[in-house]
């Protein structure tokens, strides 16, 4: 009836190996709506069990990459945001943006990827679909989808798993699950994590207190509650019913960011005059390490070049693994899942199957700085009430006939209200002129800030709604060869009120309670006097569009085992609202051309491999973009663009001997993008909320402009072609080994090793030859591991980056900080099943 069923260890997947049966087995898929064969299924397609997820310590949607090829995530401090074969988002983030790799929980979509940074527990498991998906996915399936699946109540009787985790860095985690049928036609399942967890950082700056709490903690703790409880009622062998509630409750405490190490090397405008040349330079970024004693000169005591390294500065620290954070900070999501799924087959044969989900978020942020520079409070909160609303019909043929089809209707709407509140005037003497700059003069930063009582204000409310009807045919030309044909039309229709102004704030407290949105009980923070009415705003950003996508397939099975595929298809991200006066961002599309091979080589073996080449029309990035009231990073549409590959995956147990690999391949080359190099305005446009000054060749005044004066940008675009995608590592790959020892008494020991490599590569469209300011760096992670298990028990001693690898895996939506990947980490995990 349309369940999950995973099994273990099948091709082009990930999974753990059975304690006594080191056969390969089928897994069970559930992409297209049927349960099919992974084995045979035209998608390439990674498949993580809930064994493997477990064995391996991926504990939430961002360790995936270091077990799936192709797939890499971008963290800008806020958003977590996903990329397939280099495609996803743009790299801002914003509820006016669409994602290019949607995340979905049980079939419904998440919508806003803010809120898929929970932990893992008691999953199914997890599809990972590389490519444009043309007609089940939909909307903004450009790069791919992630779809996350939790395990279900079944009637195999009373069961249910209890495990705890321990390892450094005060790593405690506790999860447990129960399935228990309640008659031959009820069975419900109860599923509980909880999970926290020190920084992997220290403080130099000390650590920081909650106000009334008491509570300390440091940038980088966090916490993690979870729960499920889900229904499964089976009255017929004809019906089913599915109903899932899920809470998930998330506290981090503030971003691990640190100095970019890696030096600017371009241009830097000296005088703030568009007319004068810019000057070379080679230095580093705001804020960085101060330079090392003894070098550098010393005028008017600023310190004038010179190297980074200890000594002379205020925070210059000797580990990657130390920041300075004088700001308590908290970041507080809370995310409810609500779904209900149903399915009648009638008597033809016919499965007629509807879900509707419901997901509701909200998201509290107040940051007062990082380890890279003083900063005056700012934060956000968004919701309460970010909710996605989604329903789906189909209608299903019977499996085995030679004509199989499937239709179906969609429709999600996505509403989002976001409140900001940040400093109106961020002093040049406070933030601007400290750490390193431009004229590659050092300047220590200030330790205390001076309150800013006047206050940015942005509220704005997005209403995304996406209608599709689809469908898909199957048609037997014969035993071996199948033709598929899948088709859909979306409709996408998208507003955005926005209100933005200044006002007079103050620090609220016991005797001044002052509410504003945004604002975390107990903390520091400046809440505005005046309400922001938002019905009075004039600022309204639209997008409305509809177009087909489609997909055009042969499956060929020339003999037992084997499966080979190949397909045209279409998919496609909507565009993005913006105002009737601006330039319009258009949907991106994209053509995508497969040939892929599935097969089984020999008993216990069993290799995937397959091509793909897709071609992008009005690719969406990030790109520096002028008006006459303002300037500011904003998405575009960029020129034609290419995409190249080869993928494939290996499987093979071996007697006690077990082998699991992957790999991607891939070349890009994006389209013609004109932007601006920011970098070489440092200091000559101040951000504010991320607006600057507007441009002064299209019509900007001082009285027109938001911010400041007005500039002419002209001398300073910059127009280019044939850049690598960002996000987007030429090769990653990843390999797993492992030995079953038989112990005399009963019970097996397995050691167990993983490893796995990606490229360096750019977080952004600006590429200079020698300039390593927007790359990562080559990751190299292994993970080792010996597991016993006797029956119903299984303990694992586990270690995660063992070699202790450091290593840059991404970067702020400046680039001027920059994210580490995790350190080494051993902890013990002991899980018992009955």
């Amino acid at each position: 009836m349309l369940a999950v069923a995973v099994g273990i260890a099948c091709a082009g997947s990930k999974a753990a190996f059975p304690q006594e049966n080191r056969e390969l087995e089928e897994i069970i898929v559930t992409a297209e709506r049927r349960a099919n064969s992974e084995a045979t299924t035209a998608i390439s397609i990674e498949v993580l069990t809930d064994d493997f997820i477990a064995s391996n310590q991926i504990k939430d949607i961002i360790d995936l990459q270091n077990a799936v090829p192709a797939l890499q995530f971008f963290q800008n401090g806020s958003y977590v945001q996903a990329n397939i074969r280099g495609v996803g988002n743009p790299s801002r983030g914003g509820p006016s943006e669409q994602v290019g790799v949607p995340v979905f929980f049980d079939g419904a979509t998440q919508g806003e990827e803010m809120g898929i940074a929970s932990g893992f527990f008691d999953l199914a498991g997890i599809e990972v679909l590389r490519g444009p998906q043309a007609a089940f996915v939909g909307q903004g399936a450009e790069g791919g989808a992630i779809l996350i699946n939790a395990a279900r109540p079944d009637f195999g009787g009373l069961s249910g798993v209890i495990e705890a985790t321990v390892g450094e860095y005060g790593q405690r985690k506790v999860m447990g699950a129960i399935n228990l049928p309640m008659s031959e036609k009820v069975s419900a399942r109860l599923a509980y994590m909880s999970e926290a967890r020190d920084s992997f950082y220290t403080n130099v700056a000390g650590p920081q207190v909650a106000g009334g709490a008491g509570e300390q903690w440091t940038p980088g703790d966090q916490q993690d509650q979870n729960f499920r409880f889900s229904v499964l009622w089976e009255p017929t062998d004809s019906f089913s019913l599915w109903a899932k509630l899920e809470e998930s409750e998330l506290h981090t405490y503030g971003p691990t960011q640190q100095p970019n190490p890696n030096p600017y090397i371009g241009f830097w405008n000296q005088d703030g005059d568009p007319n004068t040349p810019s000057i070379p330079v080679t230095t580093y970024a705001p804020h960085a390490q101060g330079p090392a004693p003894g070098t550098g000169t010393i005028i008017g005591g600023v310190v004038y070049g010179g190297t980074p390294g200890p000594g002379g500065a205020l925070y210059d620290p000797l580990s990657p693994w130390e920041l300075a954070n004088t700001a308590p900070q908290e970041r507080n999501m809370t995310v409810n899942r609500e779904s209900i799924e149903a399915s009648w087959q009638f008597e033809n044969g016919i499965t007629f199957r509807s879900l509707t989900s419901n997901i509701v978020m909200d998201r509290l942020q107040t940051e007062g700085g990082d380890s890279l520079v003083y900063q005056s409070y700012q934060g956000w909160q968004l919701g309460p009430g970010m909710q996605t609303w989604s329903q789906e019909f189909n209608l299903i043929s019977p499996d085995g006939e030679r004509v199989e089809w499937l239709v179906g209707l969609y429709r999600n709407n996505r509403h989002t209200e976001l409140h900001m509140n940040n400093p109106a005037n961020r002093a040049p003497s406070n933030i601007l002129n400290c750490g390193w700059a431009y004229d590659s003069s050092w300047r220590p930063c200030p330790t205390s800030f001076t309150p800013e009582l006047n206050r940015a204000l942005w509220n704005s409310v997005d209403d995304v709604i996406h209608t599709a009807l689809f469908g898909q045919l199957t048609i037997g030309l014969s035993d071996e060869l199948d033709l598929t044909l899948e088709a859909r039309h979306n409709d996408d229709d998208n507003t955005q009120v926005r209100a933005t102004y200044t006002a007079t704030s103050q620090v609220p407290n016991a005797a001044n309670p002052v509410p504003c949105s945004g604002n975390v009980e107990g903390q520091v923070y400046y809440c505005p006097v005046d309400v922001l009415n938002l019905s009075t705003s004039n600022q309204i950003f639209v997008w409305q569009g509809d177009i087909p996508t489609y997909k055009v397939g042969l499956n060929w099975q020339p003999a037992d085992g084997h499966f080979l595929y190949a397909f045209v298809a279409r998919g496609y991200k909507a565009g993005q609202s913006t105002a009737f006066t601006a330039t319009p961002v258009f949907e991106v599309v994209v053509d995508d051309f497969e040939i892929g091979w599935k097969g089984k080589l020999r008993q216990g073996l069993y290799a995937e491999l397959g091509i793909y080449s897709m071609d992008y029309s009005d690719m969406q990035l990030s790109t520096f973009q002028t008006a006459d009231f303002e300037a500011r990073q904003a998405t575009k549409n960029i020129g034609d663009s290419t995409i190249e590959g080869i993928e494939g995956s290996i499987q093979a147990v071996f007697g006690n001997f077990g082998v699991n690999g992957s790999f991607n391949f891939t070349d890009s080359e994006l389209g013609e993008i004109s932007t601006i190099d920011t970098r070489a305005l440092q200091g000559l446009i101040a951000p504010v909320g991320g607006i600057y000054p507007g441009d002064s060749t299209k019509g900007c005044t001082p009285a027109t402009a938001t911010v400041g004066s007005c500039f002419d940008y002209t001398p300073y675009f910059i127009s280019f072609s044939g850049a690598e995608n960002p996000f987007s590592p030429k090769v990653t790959y990843s390999i797993g080994v492992d030995y079953q020892f038989q112990l005399s008494g009963g019970g097996t020991i397995t050691p167990a090793l993983s490893f796995n490599h990606a490229d360096s590569t750019y977080t952004n469209t600006l590429q200079t030859a020698g300039d390593n300011y927007y790359r990562t760096d080559d990751r190299d992670v292994m993970n080792l591991s010996v597991t016993f298990e006797k029956g119903d028990w299984n303990v694992q001693l586990f270690g995660t980056n063992v070699t202790d690898e450091l290593y840059i895996e991404g970067h702020s939506n400046s680039a001027a900080a920059i994210f580490y990947g995790d350190p080494t980490v051993v902890g013990l995990r002991a899980r018992m099943t009955f």
